[in-house]
């Protein structure tokens, strides 16, 4: 069954974690319906929220993967 969930982020150094975190989101493009981010005009700190559509399994994989690049801080939250 699947189901919908918000991931979201915090990215330390941008420039640094966007390359490793692009080739992830990429790679699961196909479950991914929504993306939003903002930067911190204060900081090389970016914020990312995505709407994810697959079964837990799938939706926790991406949080896994997410969560392995360094600097990196996630957590989800299942709406279905």
């Amino acid at each position: 069954m699947s189901g919908l969930a918000v991931v979201g982020m915090v990215v330390e150094n941008r420039g640094q974690r966007a390359p490793d975190l692009q080739e992830i989101l990429t790679r699961h493009g196909d479950r991914i319906l929504g993306r939003m981010g903002l930067r911190s005009p204060d900081k090389e700190e970016g914020i990312i929220s995505l709407i994810v559509e697959g079964s837990d399994e799938e939706v926790e994989r991406i949080v896994r993967d997410i969560g392995s690049v360094d600097g990196v801080t996630v957590t989800h939250m299942m709406l279905r």
